[in-house]
């Protein structure tokens, strides 16, 4: 607004018809203002004879259309000016209004009613001090014009006007009647007009014993009631507020004083009634101590005092209210005024509930630190609070100050108007609509003043586009977008709050956001995230649902890829699997051998037994395991390989070389691919000889019957020996201390893994006297078992689990065997 300022001062200081320039300067920067800040348009208006112009009244229609009223000088005297804008600023029409004696007129107040019919009401110069009142089409053309005076031709004077419902009428004031020719008394006054202008009732007040009653202020509820309030002064109490309440007859239904605790002058200023016909009035009331407090009473509809609410200024001053606003159904009431802060006057709100709690209070210092009175207020449909006033600025005099709070009492918008010649500039009235404030006073220009309107953006809160309710699935990604405006044409700022975990928002900060959602199997259940726009002090919220299902996960299976055995000898094959989403699969199996069985323990565990016969001797692939939720399942499969026998060989080569080994299918073991060889291991990290150096070390569980072919590659010049063992045997040797003269040679070496036989327990491949020696030594002198242990049982007895029995029986049957041509050992 500086430029704004700068270019009004200038145009002050070097041009001439002041007034028609800074007209058109207001005409045609109304979209430079617009883009300068909140205010959309300023409009001016100077009398035709150029002296002191005043707006008090402000009112705006459902289609924007704006209409102030005040008084204007003609050249001659004072009339009564009421002008219509659009929404745009433009002017309609301008109507003046200049009674019989082309006295002055002095418009106090104007009204519109559900038509769009215009009512304005004020002083009138006649034969005496009147009251007049018209009432405008919306075109502008007059309806009709009422006069009013009294039957002593004294002093009428009007301070309100509603209209009802029905288009009916109400004025009230004061009427001044003679008592006689030294002494005059003053009254109310309370004036009904029909639609049509017709006089259907006027109502005097005057209190037994008051030297005067004023009527200050009226409103009309939906069934006719009529509610006055003002003053009535009395010898014995001062001032009291007076409040009456009458029927659509105009009969006094009840009347009601109010003395405050200072027993002084109590004024009530400003009524109200809202939707239920409680009354609320307000004013002035000295304390026990105090110079004049607010004080706030509410009634019921019989007149029955609810409660009564006063408020001293924090300088214990004089302090003033001057508008009153009753909320919607809520029952909030709002008071403002001025207060005496110990220095100067500063703007003081305050916000009651239904039951006259103090919901907050906020004061208003304006930057010169000097004097601020707010005047007029309204609240618009989401409770929010608009008031206006004047403010001393800093160096600039007289301010209009238009402040703008939440419903929370937060200060969200503060508006400020120098008028061009920096002079005392005073804003009479507010008025709101959905997006704009609309404000109206006087403006100093020279040494006159001006009507003033301006037209300003509300601060809106931000527009948060709906959201509704989003679904997931578990594992799965959910994504959207978030998108806001802001109808002052700020971006506004996105958030979400409580997001759950593993989910983020980002703004875009150009008015749109992502919300990115990837839950994970642990996250079943309903998340409410609050999703705000903002612009920095106004929040538009929604609350989102976001409903995250259950995915059901497959049961994990885990089993071995394969086992061995020997037969006649019990194999265990243990199964472990868990659900994920908690709970035991149950577990099943398919292809399984003969001779076994599974068992499901219910927990997730389970267990195949297989005790393979002679006959089962090999590999039983593709043995099958399923673990089952019911719904989804996961599957194992091993195989099962049944020996003979179980053997280990295992082969040593003492540096420095590398092994080769290729068993009789052609599956080979070196270092590198030692996991082509089933079942065997290739070790490198022990020095079994003791040499200080590390050995090749080959192991291969349950070799297969036949040759091997063991190859030795040098990987340095020296010497090597090559030995093997099966199962526990001693050592035999392949190669002892062989001279390696070239580091190229491969040398290979042959070695025969023989079919075991039942009476061979030293695994030499045949059965003789050293057999005997070997079991004579196990079975009487504690030697070592023979391995396997079946090839000590030559007669094939068990005991009841089905282990081998080796005893002095499979002794004499060796010996009768291998010396007598005895019977031949069990196969």
């Amino acid at each position: 607004m500086k430029i704004f300022d700068l270019e009004l001062i200038y145009l002050y200081k070097t041009m001439s018809k002041l007034k028609i320039l800074l007209v058109l300067f207001f005409c045609t920067t109304a979209s430079i203002l617009y883009a300068q800040g909140d205010t959309v348009w300023v409009r001016n208006h100077n009398g035709a004879g150029n002296g002191n112009d005043e707006a008090v009244a402000i009112a705006v229609d459902d289609t924007g259309q704006v209409y102030v009223t005040g008084h204007t000088w003609s050249g001659i005297s004072a009339d009564f000016t009421t002008i219509k804008y659009d929404s745009s600023g433009n002017v309609l029409w301008t109507k003046q209004y200049n009674g019989p004696l082309s006295g002055d007129e002095q418009a106090v107040d104007l009204a519109l009613d559900a038509s769009g019919y215009i009512y304005v009401t004020g002083g009138s110069e006649g034969s005496s001090p009147d009251i007049a009142t018209i009432k405008y089409t919306p075109a502008g053309d007059t309806v009709w014009a009422r006069r009013f005076n009294g039957p002593f031709k004294a002093e009428d004077v009007v301070n309100d006007l509603a209209v009802d419902k029905n288009g009916n009428v109400y004025i009230t004031g004061s009427r001044e009647d003679s008592v006689s020719a030294e002494v005059t008394n003053i009254n109310f006054l309370t004036l009904k007009y029909s639609p049509t202008g017709t006089l259907l009732w006027q109502k005097i007040y005057d209190r037994s014993g008051a030297l005067f009653d004023l009527g200050n202020a009226l409103a009309v509820d939906d069934s006719g009631y009529v509610y006055v309030c003002g003053s009535s002064s009395v010898l014995a109490s001062g001032e009291d507020f007076t409040t009456i309440k009458y029927n659509s007859n105009g009969d006094t239904m009840w009347v009601r004083h109010y003395n405050g605790p200072g027993n002084s002058t109590d004024e009530a200023q400003a009524i109200q009634v809202d939707q239920k016909g409680r009354i609320y009035v307000t004013g002035q009331s000295p304390g026990s101590g105090t110079l004049g407090d607010f004080a706030t009473i509410k009634y019921n509809k019989n007149g029955d005092t609810l409660w009564v609410r006063r408020y001293n200024g924090l300088g214990n001053g004089v302090d003033q209210p001057l508008a009153l606003t009753v909320g919607d159904d809520s029952g909030f009431v709002y008071v403002s005024g001025y207060t005496w802060n110990g220095a100067s006057n500063d703007y003081t709100t305050i916000k009651y509930d239904s039951s006259g709690n103090t919901v907050w209070i906020r004061n208003y210092n304006g930057p010169g630190n000097s004097n601020d009175q707010a005047i007029a207020q309204t609240v618009d449909q989401i409770r929010n609070v608009y008031v206006t006033g004047f403010s001393i600025g800093s160096g600039t005099g007289e301010d209009y100050a238009t402040l703008e709070y939440t419903k929370t009492g937060t200060l969200h918008g503060l508006r400020r108007f120098n008028g061009p010649a920096n002079g005392n500039d005073r804003a009479m009235a507010i008025a709101v609509d959905s997006q704009f404030i609309y404000v109206t006073g006087r403006n100093r220009v020279g040494s006159t003043d001006d009507f003033t309107t301006i037209k300003y953006f509300k601060n809106l809160e931000p527009v948060l586009d709906s959201i509704g309710s989003k679904s997931v699935a578990e594992d799965s990604n959910l994504t959207f977008r978030v998108h806001a405006t802001d109808p002052n044409g700020t971006i506004p700022i996105l958030s979400a709050a409580n997001p759950p975990v593993n989910a983020t928002f980002v703004d875009s900060g150009n008015g749109a956001g992502s919300f990115i959602f990837d839950p994970d199997f642990n996250q079943e259940g309903l998340y409410q995230v609050i999703f705000r726009a903002s612009d920095g002090i106004l929040i538009d919220s929604e609350v989102v649902d976001i409903t995250v299902s259950n995915t059901n996960r497959p049961p994990v299976m885990s089993v071995d890829n394969g086992r061995s055995g020997i037969r006649n000898s019990a194999i265990i094959v243990p199964v472990i699997s868990f659900d994920p989403d908690g709970g035991f699969p149950t577990l099943s199996t398919s292809n399984l051998p003969a001779n076994s069985s599974f068992f499901d323990s219910l927990n997730g565990k389970g267990t195949l037994s297989f005790t393979p016969t002679s006959a089962q001797v090999g590999v039983h692939p593709n043995i099958t395991f399923v673990a089952s939720d019911g719904f989804l399942a996961d599957t194992g499969i091993t195989q099962i390989h049944v020996f003979i026998r179980q053997d280990t060989l295992t082969l040593f080569a003492f540096s420095p070389v590398n092994l080769v080994i290729t068993d009789p299918k052609q599956d080979s073991i070196g270092l590198g691919f030692n996991t082509i060889l089933e079942y065997s291991d290739y070790d490198t990290t022990q020095d079994l000889n003791n040499d200080g150096k590390k050995d090749e070390v080959v192991t291969i569980l349950t070799p297969y019957l036949g040759e091997y072919n063991v190859r030795v590659i040098p990987t340095d010049t020296g010497k090597f020996t090559l030995q093997y063992i099966l199962n526990s045997n001693s050592p035999s040797v392949l190669a002892q201390n062989v001279h390696i003269t070239n580091l190229d040679t491969v040398y290979s070496y042959k070695l025969n893994i023989i079919e075991t036989l039942r009476g061979d327990p030293n695994r030499d491949g045949k059965q003789s006297i050293l057999d005997i020696v070997f079991l004579v030594n196990f079975v009487f002198k504690g030697g070592p078992e023979p391995h396997p242990y079946t090839l000590g049982n030559i007669n094939c007895d068990f005991t009841s689990g089905g282990i081998d029995i080796i005893n002095i029986v499979d002794v004499i049957g060796v010996v009768n065997f291998v010396f007598r041509g005895g019977k031949a050992p069990c196969s």
